[in-house]
């Protein structure tokens, strides 16, 4: 995997990134029935919570994120996780 466990840049919707609620159809069968799917340019990452309403309060955090203009520094930021070795 390219990326750290538990590191995830999370960039704005004009850089293609978008936050989903649920799973693919294809993790469904696990027990998790509040989940959110983070898709960026380069892959999804798949959140689990334990509550819709934790699931809510998530995706809204993550939307406020996404929903924001990324700042210069932010592009640096998203390049190094790219190029992580």
């Amino acid at each position: 995997d390219a990326y750290a466990r538990g590191e995830v840049f999370i960039g704005s919707k004009e850089n293609s990134y978008t936050v989903l609620a649920g799973l693919p159809p294809s993790t469904q069968g696990y027990h998790w029935n509040h989940g959110i799917t983070i898709v960026t340019p380069d892959r999804k990452f798949l959140f689990a919570c334990e509550t819709e309403a934790e699931q809510r309060d998530w995706i809204a955090a993550f939307q406020r994120v996404i929903n924001r203009p990324m700042r210069p520094q932010e592009y640096a930021v998203e390049a190094h996780f790219k190029h992580k070795p």
